[in-house]
């Protein structure tokens, strides 16, 4: 279990978003589009892009996408004490 508080590898605003993804899994994955996401947390739609992004590259989560009109899944790799 890593501690998100103190990590340094990523931003605060992308622990925020990775602590938001926790409390929304089901069995580790998160089923919502990015869209339903920013709106929830009041940011752009870009900046969720932008930040799965980062959070996928250093190895905490990974976007599983089936091509379908279905929104990608955000499956959770690392959890995360609080």
């Amino acid at each position: 279990m890593i501690d998100i508080l103190t990590n340094k590898k990523i931003s605060v605003a992308e622990r925020l978003l990775l602590l938001y993804l926790q409390e929304k899994q089901e069995n580790g994955v998160v089923n919502k589009e990015k869209k339903e996401i920013a709106q929830e947390l009041g940011i752009r739609r870009e900046t969720v892009i932008r930040y799965v992004a980062e959070l996928q590259e250093h190895g905490f989560i990974r976007e599983e996408r089936d091509y379908t009109n279905k929104p990608s899944k955000i499956r959770i790799l690392k959890e995360v004490k609080r």
